[in-house]
């Protein structure tokens, strides 16, 4: 994550964030929310529309638990990403009076002989 670009977030996906569909939010997830002035203390889901490079649409929610614990899904990531992918969110489209931002969603498939590790 770029420290001077706080609105793109990336996360490496797990078998277990494709089949029970929650991300927990990582340094990079939390700073891009903290961009849209989303508050720690919000029980209500935060959308995000998101745009994949092929224009599907689909929906980021954002949330915090009863425990506190910060939690995300992306609608269908079973869809396009398998485990080991790096799943890239940028925001280029940052406007603080929508209520739905738009975000690019990038999907990296790991190379050969990479390790897999972010």
């Amino acid at each position: 994550m770029d420290k001077e670009n706080p609105t793109t977030a990336q996360f490496k996906v797990t078998q277990t964030m494709l089949d029970k569909c929650i991300i927990d939010q990582n340094k990079s997830i939390r700073l891009m929310a903290h961009a849209y002035d989303w508050p720690d203390e919000l029980t209500l889901p935060s959308t995000f529309v998101g745009i994949d490079e092929e224009d599907n649409e689909t929906h980021i929610k954002l949330y915090v638990t009863k425990r506190g614990d910060k939690r995300m899904s992306i609608k269908n990531l079973k869809k396009y990403a398998e485990a080991g992918d790096l799943v890239k969110i940028t925001d280029e489209y940052h406007d603080p009076y929508i209520d739905s931002p738009l975000v690019q969603i990038e999907i990296i498939k790991p190379t050969e002989g990479e390790d897999g590790n972010v």
